[in-house]
């Protein structure tokens, strides 16, 4: 069964502005993790902003706002063919916990001035 949806888009120059604007942004929104993937592409910024929209997106999902919890517990991975997942932790594993999500789906897009994310939640199967 879903349990929600969110969707996110987001302007890529925007990302890039941020962390130009603001000292520590990356920091306080991707993991080391996550920067150094985003680091290693050859379009970081695209990259930074698939993430962040899918983090945004997550966020949707659990109808939380933005400020609910540190985005660096929401981490944006790929597994070995390209297939973007979230890994959890603190305050975002217990908010899916309480809203029985037990599996999300993630599926980020991106090209040169936009980056958009779409994510689900389901909560069938729940052990």
């Amino acid at each position: 069964m879903i349990i929600g949806i969110g969707t996110d888009i987001v302007e890529v120059e925007r990302i890039r502005r941020a962390a130009g604007r603001r000292t520590g942004f990356l920091d306080r929104v991707f993991s080391r993790h996550e920067q150094e993937i985003c680091e290693d592409s050859p379009r970081p910024w695209e990259s930074y902003a698939g993430r962040f929209a899918a983090k945004e997106a997550f966020l949707k999902v659990c109808g939380a706002g933005i400020f609910s919890c540190d985005l660096r517990t929401i981490e944006i991975h790929r597994n070995e063919q390209g297939k973007p997942f979230f890994v959890l932790s603190g305050n975002t594993v217990d908010l899916t916990r309480k809203l029985g999500i037990c599996q999300m789906h993630l599926s980020i897009a991106h090209e040169r001035s936009m980056a958009l994310a779409v994510a689900i939640g389901e909560g069938t199967l729940c052990d």
